[in-house]
């Protein structure tokens, strides 16, 4: 298996789903809404599911806006010493930022920074 390629190792299931038994699942934004619903449908396939709504774990979110380069979210990160960097996945460019982003954070030494993406 690929690191990284889930479909790889699903099991369809008596149901026809894949299976998700033995997987861990990490939803971010799954206190709520969609991300809420997704959390329910991974642990109904059998994983093991970690849901944090950032807002409810008391973080402050900081939105540095939209059209930003990989380079100014790392400065904005950097700047304001973030934990976490957030990715919107609506514009389907995350595919593509997401590897920019880390890179530049490592670039700015925060390698330590967990980097999402969600909708």
């Amino acid at each position: 298996m690929i690191p990284g390629d889930v479909h790889a190792s699903l099991r369809p299931n008596q149901d026809g789903m894949e299976s998700m038994e033995g997987r861990i699942a990490l939803v971010t934004g799954g206190s709520k809404g969609i991300g809420r619903g997704i959390c329910l449908a991974l642990a109904e396939r059998g994983a093991k599911v970690v849901a944090r709504g950032l807002r409810d774990a008391g973080m402050e979110v900081i939105y540095s806006g939209l059209h930003r380069t990989p380079s100014q979210i790392a400065r904005t990160a950097r700047d304001e010493d973030v934990q976490v960097v957030g990715l919107s996945i609506l514009s389907g460019a995350h595919m593509r930022l997401l590897p920019e982003v880390v890179a530049q954070l490592r670039e700015h030494g925060m390698s330590d920074v967990l980097v999402v993406a969600g909708g």
